[in-house]
């Protein structure tokens, strides 16, 4: 009797595993796997095929200007893409960095953040919106790397980030 109970309760656990996480645990596809990959369009890499890109920015520091970087969404999950102009038609994957779901009231900022008042068009950063030529409030930050073409996450004492659109508030 108490194993007929106690294999019903593991049943209806797996159960209930089973139902609610298979999409979650199907969507999980390494990040790192993307990297190397080149598309015309972020949609036809079949594990980004429903996001769309909310902007991109070229990397101010990269002189051959063909390192941008590209903010692409689902509505619910955002992540940047450091990626590199082919041609026309074609750019590669560098470097990938999950994002997650914004908190309320916060952006990403691309490529317009500086570490004590110095410039670095490396750095991406989240950042809780303020009506500021600067926004120093910042959640979370990470630099890229040209030489290991990885984004690391970095301390944000000191990282601030320009307001582009701080005129328009005026």
């Amino acid at each position: 009797m108490k194993n007929q109970l106690r294999l019903k309760l593991l049943l209806s656990i797996f159960s209930i595993v089973g139902f609610y996480f298979p999409s979650y645990i199907k969507c999980q596809v390494p990040l790192n796997i993307l990297v190397g990959k080149v598309y015309k369009e972020i949609n036809e890499i079949p594990s980004l095929k429903n996001y769309k890109i909310a902007e991109g920015i070229a990397i101010d520091e990269d002189i051959s200007s063909k390192t941008s970087f590209i903010l692409i969404t689902n509505g619910s999950n955002e992540k940047v893409i450091c990626s590199e102009y082919l041609g026309p038609n074609s750019r590669r994957i560098l470097a990938i960095q999950e994002i997650g779901r914004l908190p309320k009231n916060s952006k990403v900022i691309m490529s317009r953040c500086r570490k004590e008042q110095k410039d670095n068009g490396y750095i991406i950063a989240i950042v809780e919106t303020t009506p500021t030529a600067y926004f120093k409030k910042v959640k979370k930050a990470w630099i890229f790397s040209k030489e290991s073409k990885l984004f690391s996450e970095i301390p944000i004492k000191g990282i601030d980030c320009i307001n582009d659109e701080f005129d328009n508030l005026l």
